[in-house]
Formats: structure tokens, sequence, C-alpha cells
């Protein structure tokens, strides 16, 4: 079972990379 606040954390780290990797793809 995954605490809910490192659940967010894991969400934010994964949407700052998704923003990252779009940001690279469409450079």
């Amino acid at each position: 079972v995954f605490p809910i606040h490192h659940l967010q954390i894991f969400r934010e780290d994964e949407l700052d990379r998704m923003l990252c990797g779009e940001q690279e793809a469409w450079v």
C-alpha cells in the first residue's frame, strides 16, 4: 500500500518527465 503523498510525488515526477520529453520531441 503506497501512501497518498508518495503517489502524488510519483505522479508529479512522472508528469514533469512527460512534459520534458514532449518538449524535447517537439523541438
